[in-house]
């Protein structure tokens, strides 16, 4: 049992220090500095030239062979022979020291997509996407409905924490080139340029629903201080986002998630609902109580979560 921690400890010694390597990288100004560059080249041209990256990920990578070679040694093994039990353990640990790694190499590869994000950006958020615990999860072009109803090609990005949306910098009415997939191109090319338009933080976003409109398409995202809504190219698309979304936004829930007083109201186009979308009025529209009377004469105060819609009719007031 002792040996059998000391292995596993060696091992996850190697990913510490592989993820070290990265968390330096992320800090900029470190790497910009220039006796890190000159110590850096000088200690690479000793290693024929190798990445320290690459040399100290080397173990870890090895850990495929030794479960390739060690299951090869199970099977051409007597099953009376003495060293059977000590095979069949050893090729136990490494499947799961293995199992762990992969899914380690999983994130760690998701972070790596982060940074290739970022430098699309022509005008790069600050603060910087790229911090330790930030994951990519997903992306691709939604066509997000403005307050006026226009409808805008709109990149959408999703990672374990943030809700990234933002339009393709080449954007033209006649013609809309729209942003690669991570990985195809190099980031920052023409071809997959972004110009950031918001951001919401998935703490923030209380509620993501579907929505019968555009052929059972539309997703509606409720959020603390801004609530948008649009479409996907297919049902498929649809469904594949709210999972993702939904899964996210319950690794992050709170006893606020279910607040639906706390959701900024969502703009929709007038021929959609006949009901103030302020969610504490939600007084119906008639021909006394008109639509616009209602949307005018309403203030919401976002940080002490008030909201005040005074409708034509009656003077209603809701809390």
């Amino acid at each position: 049992k002792k040996k059998k921690k000391e292995g596993k400890t060696l091992f996850q010694k190697f990913f510490f220090f592989f993820e070290n390597v990265k968390k330096l990288e992320v800090n900029e100004e470190t790497m910009k500095t220039m006796d890190f560059k000159t110590f850096y080249k000088l200690q690479r041209k000793k290693c024929d030239n190798k990445t320290l990256e690459s040399l100290l990920i080397l173990p870890i990578q090895r850990l495929p062979r030794y479960r390739m070679l060690l299951s090869e040694i199970v099977s051409h093994t007597e099953m009376d022979h003495p060293d059977l039990t000590h095979l069949q353990t050893a090729l136990k640990f490494v499947e799961e020291t293995a199992s762990v790694t992969n899914e380690r190499m999983k994130e760690y590869d998701a972070r790596q997509i982060v940074r290739e994000i970022e430098v699309r950006f022509v005008n790069p958020p600050k603060p910087s996407l790229v911090i330790p615990h930030r994951i990519f999860v997903k992306e691709g072009t939604l066509m997000r409905i403005n307050r006026k109803g226009e409808e805008l090609p709109t990149t959408f990005i999703l990672f374990n924490d943030l809700l990234v949306y933002a339009s393709p910098y080449s954007f033209d009415e006649a013609n809309v080139t729209l942003a690669a997939p991570p990985g195809e191109g190099t980031g920052g090319s023409d071809d997959n340029r972004l110009k950031w338009i918001n951001s919401l933080e998935i703490d923030d976003i209380f509620h993501v629903k579907p929505d019968e409109r555009y052929d059972n398409r539309l997703l509606l995202f409720y959020a603390k201080d801004k609530s948008t809504l649009a479409y996907c190219p297919s049902v498929a698309d649809k469904d594949e986002w709210l999972f993702e979304l939904q899964k996210v936004i319950a690794k992050k829930s709170s006893s606020d998630n279910n607040r639906w007083d706390l959701c900024a109201p969502l703009w929709v186009p007038d021929t959609w609902s006949n009901v103030c979308q302020v969610v504490t009025c939600g007084s119906k529209f008639t021909f006394v109580n008109r639509k616009h009377h209602c949307r005018f004469l309403y203030f919401l105060t976002l940080y002490t979560h008030i909201c005040i819609c005074i409708c034509h009719k009656g003077g209603y007031d809701a809390l």
